[in-house]
């Protein structure tokens, strides 16, 4: 998948997975809130972008990883895995799209979104999959 897409695909998955843990499990996402909040200090470049979402009650969100798998079948596993866990997932999938040769505009599944998770939490979920 190039870069551009990567990117995207994988902003739909922290996006939307933020989206279903706000319904699914509201005090997950007040704790990785609140953490990222106390944890976060701005550098001076970003200081004044910092203080202004403060001020709008825009929160800091936490880290975020992206990693890469091997093939759909390892997206699914992942998923159910997740499932199991307990942890939010969501499965991102793009369709009407043409992008040779990976994306022929038919619906294919090109991400996995988890979260928000402790380190502890996904590490054992994600460990076998490189970085991106």
């Amino acid at each position: 998948m190039p870069p551009g897409k990567l990117a995207a695909q994988a902003g739909h998955a922290f996006c939307d997975v933020l989206t279903l843990a706000a319904t699914l499990d509201p005090d997950r996402l007040a704790a990785y809130h609140a953490v990222s909040n106390s944890a976060r200090r701005p550098s001076v470049c970003r200081a004044s972008a910092f203080a202004a979402q403060q001020r709008c009650g825009h929160p800091q969100s936490g880290t975020k990883i992206v990693l890469l798998a091997a093939d759909a079948h390892a997206l699914l596993q992942l998923y159910d895995e997740a499932i199991a866990a307990r942890i939010p997932a969501i499965l991102v999938c793009d369709q009407d799209h043409v992008l040779h040769p990976h994306f022929d505009g038919r619906v294919i599944l090109t991400a996995v979104g988890l979260g928000p998770t402790t380190r502890d939490e996904h590490h054992k979920l994600t460990k076998r999959f490189r970085t991106a």
